[in-house]
């Protein structure tokens, strides 16, 4: 097992290099052990504000954790355990297990509650681009707008696991993964999430199908691996997905998902675009105006140049205030392109995908 921070460009990653999921997850905790302990003291203020009542059966956000990690495959959970022994290998702060396993599950547990409250309130503002350049070359990336109080528990992570492609994939915490990366094969998933008031079922957690999702080798079967065998998703979000010729994209309650393939440009936000889905969203207008401005954007370079290149993509993402954007509950904290990563937007020194 190999772990060590490293730098592209001055961007911060973790590089880590095992032969089984135990021993990712005993790297991953050592490298982000500041990260989850960090997390630790955020979900402990976040969990205590959920109030119970909202649930159907009445059940806690630690009932609920338990019922997601019963979705957890063995190989994972092992993961799961090396995160817990490494990160006790680099500290004597007091966190247990249960911690980790909660920090696992955080964000599908989160949208439960999130999706009963009568509240349109949202710290998401991702706006995803995919584009098939007349060439056949493909440009997608997207920036990714989260709560500014979790900032610090971010990691890019590059994993090289025995047996799987090399992965290069955002995580917050101890979670298995976020729905944003690429892998070796240069197929790459960017999400913008739905503020909806449709909860999902209890199923295989977000970061297990992320990770499984890692594993392919084109566009079309990262689609397919997003859901489960019920073709259910663990969120009401939108997902974009390339490998080097084709952009697919999907947008899913928790229980159906419709996908399209892109021939020429695609803008997606924080909405669905279906009519007959409107009454799933909390506030249907909340991103048409970033949604509008960003197809602006595109196509403007589109028609200008003939094409978007991955610069052309990263000047759209570094635009204020409306695709970059910073409010008192959340940030832009980091972009991402089938070429390009970085924390924040994309100013000054930007990171390259390290394969």
């Amino acid at each position: 097992m190999k772990y060590e921070w490293r730098q592209s460009n001055t961007q911060e990653y973790l590089y880590v290099e095992a032969d089984n999921h135990y021993d990712l997850g005993f790297g991953t905790g050592k490298g982000m052990c500041k990260n989850i302990l960090f997390m630790k003291a955020a979900l402990d203020k976040r969990y205590v504000q959920i109030p119970t009542d909202i649930f159907d059966d009445r059940a806690t956000p630690d009932e609920l954790t338990e019922r997601f990690v019963s979705f957890i495959p063995e190989n994972y959970m092992e993961e799961i355990k090396g995160m817990y022994d490494g990160v006790k290998s680099e500290t004597i702060e007091d966190i247990s297990f249960n911690d980790i396993l909660r920090q696992s599950v955080f964000i599908n547990v989160l949208y439960q509650a999130l999706s009963r409250l009568p509240i349109t309130f949202t710290f998401e503002g991702c706006t995803d681009f995919g584009v098939v350049n007349p060439d056949g070359s493909v440009t997608h990336g997207q920036n990714y707008d989260s709560d500014a109080n979790t900032a610090k528990a971010n990691a890019f992570v590059h994993h090289k696991l025995k047996g799987a492609p090399e992965a290069f994939i955002y995580r917050t915490g101890a979670d298995l993964g976020t729905a944003c990366g690429i892998n070796e094969n240069g197929v790459c998933l960017t999400v913008s999430v739905v503020n909806s008031n449709f909860p999902a079922p209890i199923m295989i957690p977000r970061g297990v199908l992320i990770r499984e999702a890692m594993k392919t080798d084109n566009a079309k079967d990262m689609q397919q691996a997003m859901t489960d065998e019920k073709g259910q998703s663990p969120f009401a979000y939108n997902l974009v997905f390339s490998d080097k010729k084709r952009v697919v994209a999907t947008q899913s309650t928790p229980l159906e998902t419709r996908v399209f393939d892109v021939k020429r440009i695609l803008v997606q936000s924080n909405q669905y675009d279906y009519v007959d889905w409107f009454k799933y969203m909390k506030n249907p207008y909340y991103s048409r105006k970033r949604q509008l401005y960003a197809e602006q954007l595109i196509e403007s370079i589109y028609a200008r140049h003939g094409g978007v290149s991955n610069d052309d993509l990263l000047e759209i993402l570094r635009d204020e205030p409306i695709i970059c954007r910073k409010t008192p509950t959340s940030e832009t904290t980091l972009f991402l392109t089938r070429e390009s990563f970085g924390y924040g937007m994309p100013k000054g020194k930007i990171g390259r995908i390290p394969f």
